[in-house]
């Protein structure tokens, strides 16, 4: 009788985990939406991707590799540990998303703020500051490996 309760507390108590952890993955981070106006509607940054050319862009490694700027035709891009994710892909993984350049960055930045001015009926300048859209940067490490990184336009905001 007594292993039965404990193999039922035990049955128990695993399933709390589980659930526990899927509700934890399954939230949307802060840092993947932005907004307009000041409690206006929360809309979700396009994801753009980013190719660092090891020949022709400059990466700079700081603080005991808590942060990775990259800079990228006059932009700068930056990776902070504790802030941002890593990842690492394959070739394969590479040929399903579209890169972008830098002028399509804009490009993209510009249509995004149109759309969603359309939507909220109202109508001012974009920002100077880069907000609304989550991008990663690319870096070919060995032949068939990249790695990831999710970084923040500098000055953009937060």
């Amino acid at each position: 009788m007594v292993l039965q309760i404990v193999t039922d507390m035990k049955k128990i108590a695993l399933f709390i985990i589980i659930l526990t952890c899927n509700i934890i993955t399954a939230q949307k981070n802060d840092r993947d939406y932005y907004t307009l106006v000041k409690n206006g509607e929360k809309y979700l940054k396009p994801i753009k991707y980013v190719l660092f050319s090891n020949e022709k862009d400059e990466k700079i490694i700081s603080n005991n590799s808590k942060e990775v700027i990259f800079n990228i035709g006059k932009q700068s891009f930056k990776y902070i540990k504790n802030i941002d994710k890593i990842d690492t892909c394959s070739i394969l993984a590479l040929q399903k998303i579209k890169i972008s350049s830098i002028k399509q960055l804009f490009e993209e930045e510009y249509k995004e703020h149109q759309r969603k001015l359309k939507l909220e009926k109202v109508k001012f300048p974009p920002p100077p500051n880069h907000y609304n859209l989550k991008i990663f940067m690319i870096e070919k490490i060995i032949n068939n490996k990249f790695i990831k990184y999710e970084v923040d336009w500098i000055y953009s905001i937060p």
